[in-house]
């Protein structure tokens, strides 16, 4: 399924690193990785060894980018893949979200 570790870079930094397959089975799973109460200066979101595969994917992302975003952190989300990139561009409601959220990518 899908796993989310967590782990402090620096003490205003987090890194979340997420592992597995991302679809509407997995998003509890995915959503219980995050600690959405607490919100340090700077979120890492680390998708390298995750693919996103379906609308619930990407709306749990969203949700996960929303929610620190609105906590007064400051979001980025690295090493997406093509194919998860492609879908959440074409389905998340706000995908300039991600662009502020300065999604960096392998291409």
């Amino acid at each position: 399924m899908i796993t989310v570790h967590s782990s402090w870079l620096e003490p205003e930094h987090r890194l979340y690193s997420v592992r597995g397959q991302l679809f509407f089975v997995s998003t509890v799973y995915f959503l219980e990785g995050f600690d959405l109460r607490s919100h340090p200066q700077r979120i890492t979101i680390d998708m390298g060894n995750a693919h996103i595969w379906d609308q619930t994917g990407v709306r749990a992302l969203d949700q996960v980018i929303r929610k620190l975003r609105q906590g007064g952190s400051q979001v980025e989300v690295l090493h997406l893949n093509a194919e998860s990139l492609d879908l959440f561009g074409r389905i998340s409601d706000a995908p300039n979200l991600v662009e502020g959220a300065r999604c960096e990518l392998a291409r």
